[in-house]
């Protein structure tokens, strides 16, 4: 049975876990932060070469696998606010009746 001496000789042993070697997946990434959506995480690292991601070293790429790092990330995304998805315009009025096309029955058998 061991010891408490040698439970601290063995945590003593460890390595302490640093901020910098913790690397989730998109997926894992999202899930454990619920501020940061899938889709957004994939537009940015899509975007990566020109948001400044790929320099603040939040984005590792293994063959397909990407790999996250949120210190980072958070590191980054603080610095730049404004990164994000262009929104899609919407409507703000209908169109009137009278604009609006109505199929027709010429070439109709």
């Amino acid at each position: 049975m061991p010891t408490p001496a040698d439970a601290a000789a063995t945590a003593a042993a460890l390595p302490i876990l640093n901020p910098d070697h913790v690397w989730y997946s998109v997926k894992e990434f999202a899930e454990r932060y619920p501020g940061v959506s899938l889709g957004g995480c994939r537009w940015a690292i899509f975007n990566s070469s020109t948001n400044g991601l790929d320099k603040a070293g939040a984005v590792v790429r293994r063959g397909r696998r990407v790999l996250i790092n949120p210190e980072r990330w958070f590191a980054w995304q603080r610095t730049n606010p404004v990164c994000s998805p262009p929104r899609a315009r919407t409507r703000t009025k209908a169109a009137p009746a009278s604009r609006i096309a109505r199929p027709t029955m010429a070439g109709c058998a």
